[in-house]
């Protein structure tokens, strides 16, 4: 990883002695420096030297100390609950309660993971569950990718809705100058639409050649190999 960033960081220095140099207008709103987008006007070349270079890497970690540590922060709490082994023990007791009632063991179990990548950013961290869920899966009749995908497309969907995503949210708005977390209100909502909005029905299309109007976890158990009578769709 630090690696990644140095070449980067060196591919950037070299830049500077190729791109014309330029910059934009800044001006106060509300409190937050906003850049003037008919501002830009060119400047002087400046090209970052190999002192530079250097000495580049310490202001970039003053200049960004809070956010460096609210990453390293969220980190280490995650951290500290897979050393314990709650998060596995907590996935396993869900797991173990949901093995008799198959129905609800899609949206609840994607429900968890969700919430895990809205609010504390779990992506990759999510991967080891797999292999609980495979299992787990295909012993109540699914096949397996539909384990795979209750986690995968679970913690997608709620990173991609983050509402207090300290990695996504919490940073870029650190860079924007925006007030911590705000908007939530509106993240929410997206949230619900694709996660929680359980009000429409699996119903078959009357016209032909439409879909059929299913939430996102009853589209996915229906793909799968397991097919659920009638009296087990009408409790959906």
């Amino acid at each position: 990883m630090f690696v990644l960033l140095l070449a980067i960081l060196a591919i950037c220095v070299v830049f500077t002695y190729i791109v014309p140099s330029g910059e934009y207008a800044r001006v106060e709103v509300n409190g937050r420096s906003v850049v003037q987008s008919d501002s830009f006007q060119y400047t002087d070349a400046s090209p970052i030297s190999f002192m530079g270079f250097l000495n580049s890497i310490h202001t970039g970690m003053v200049d960004s100390a809070s956010i460096m540590f609210f990453v390293l922060i969220i980190g280490g709490s995650y951290g500290i609950l897979s050393a314990t082994g709650a998060m596995e023990a907590f996935i396993v007791t869900l797991a173990r309660t949901l093995g008799h009632r198959e129905k609800w063991l899609i949206p609840i179990m994607m429900l968890f993971f969700a919430a895990g990548g809205s609010l504390i950013g779990m992506f990759e961290e999510t991967l080891p569950y797999i292999a609980i869920l495979v299992p787990l899966a295909v012993a109540l009749g699914f096949d397996a990718m539909t384990g795979a995908a209750i986690v995968l497309l679970g913690a997608s969907v709620g990173f991609t809705s983050a509402v207090m995503n300290p990695f996504t949210i919490g940073i870029a708005q650190g860079i924007a100058e925006l007030p911590p977390f705000s908007g939530m209100g509106l993240r929410y909502r997206h949230l619900y639409r694709h996660v929680l909005d359980r009000r429409r029905v699996c119903v078959p299309a009357r016209d032909e050649g439409k879909e059929e109007s299913c939430p996102w976890y009853l589209r996915l158990l229906r793909s799968s190999q397991y097919r659920p009578d009638d009296e087990q769709r009408r409790c959906f």
